[in-house]
């Protein structure tokens, strides 16, 4: 440190308590300074909860064995026969949901057997809300 910075800290060390309340109210007048070291807040969390992400699947696009994946998706939703071949055929117009809220694992099985029909399949992963 330069001597004039070592003098002050030496000054500084010897106010007084109402020498030191002054001075602060001088930084925070004149400079706009509050005095004092940042202090963390008082409830500092300790742990932090890890949130498993969850994720969606989509079906874009029924693909060419399009009677497989209208089978399949009556099966996995526990659909009638009308309702799975509207949800497919018009996934082709944009994409439909076909599962929400899957573990991650869960998703990447579905999205896997989907593919193996030779569906197009979009996973998306879910924000968890903020709490």
């Amino acid at each position: 440190m330069t001597t004039i910075v070592e003098e002050l800290a030496a000054r500084l060390d010897g106010l007084t308590l109402s020498e030191a309340a002054e001075l602060a109210k001088r930084l925070r007048d004149r400079w706009g300074v509050e005095p004092g070291a940042p202090r963390a807040p008082e409830s500092v969390p300790t742990t932090v909860e890890v949130v498993e992400s969850t994720a969606s699947v989509f079906l874009a696009d029924p693909g060419e064995r399009r009677l497989e994946v209208i089978k399949f998706v009556r099966a996995l939703g526990g659909l009638g026969l009308k309702e799975a071949k509207d949800l497919v055929e018009g996934a082709a117009r944009a994409p439909a949901l076909i599962r929400g809220n899957l573990a991650r694992a869960e998703a990447a099985a579905l999205e896997a057997e989907l593919r193996a029909l030779g569906a197009a399949v979009v996973v998306v992963t879910d924000v968890p809300p903020l709490r």
